[in-house]
């Protein structure tokens, strides 16, 4: 009954082009590719995700290991205590960049890192303990080759909200709008609006750059 109900709502070609994708997705295959600029093509991306359980926190990495960021490698590691988290995060960045090795027989020259927002305090741990001891690390297994790092930190959870107003009205910034002077600090920050919005007001994502030796 529930597929007679969906065939009669829905155009089967829809259906079946849906289907197929997904097919052709599950085997490995890419569907879509973005347009990459050229200095971007030996550039990886990973982001950080942490889910707690009890006095145990595991963390997951998710990094890119294509020059067009349609392939991932994913893998998790757990800790308890805040001692260790550093630690684990450089584990688990060497293991992504050691996958984007073994795919494309080389290193990336760019590693660009997202993690959740944290407070300055934090912020100061992360350039000490994960930062510099990513960088030690990434000069020791791959010796005589620079890799550069960048790390930015997003908060999804903004309280900004930008309009453009137009002849009659008001209504939201378009999707991709950047806003990067003005309201933003003086160091690398800058607000992106990534989806687009028919009511109410679109919450846009802020980016701050806490370190960057790229030449981008």
């Amino acid at each position: 009954m529930a597929t007679e109900t969906t065939l009669r709502k829905k155009n089967i070609q829809s259906i079946a082009t849906k289907i197929l994708l997904q097919i052709i997705a599950k085997r490995g295959n890419t569907l879509w590719v973005p347009k990459i600029p050229p200095n971007l093509g030996e550039t990886m991306m990973i982001a950080f995700e942490s889910a707690k359980a009890g006095s145990n926190t595991t963390l997951a990495m998710c990094a890119t290991v294509s020059s067009v960021f349609s392939s991932i490698y994913s893998t998790t590691m757990s800790y308890s205590s805040i001692d260790s988290k550093f630690n684990v995060m450089v584990n688990l960045t060497l293991k992504g960049v050691d996958a984007y090795c073994q795919k494309n027989k080389e290193i990336p020259s760019e590693v660009i890192i997202f993690n959740s927002s944290t407070s300055n305090d934090q912020i100061v741990m992360f350039q000490e303990y994960y930062i510099k001891k990513l960088r030690s690390k990434l000069d020791e297994a791959y010796r005589g080759k620079s890799i550069a790092i960048t790390m930015v930190m997003i908060n999804l959870k903004t309280c900004e909200r930008f309009f453009t107003e137009g002849d009659k009205y008001v209504s939201n910034v378009p999707a991709g709008t950047l806003i990067s002077t003005g309201i933003v600090s003086n160091f690398y920050d800058f607000f992106v609006v990534s989806q687009a919005s028919n009511k109410g007001s679109t919450v846009p994502n802020h980016y701050k750059v806490i370190y960057s030796n790229s030449k981008l």
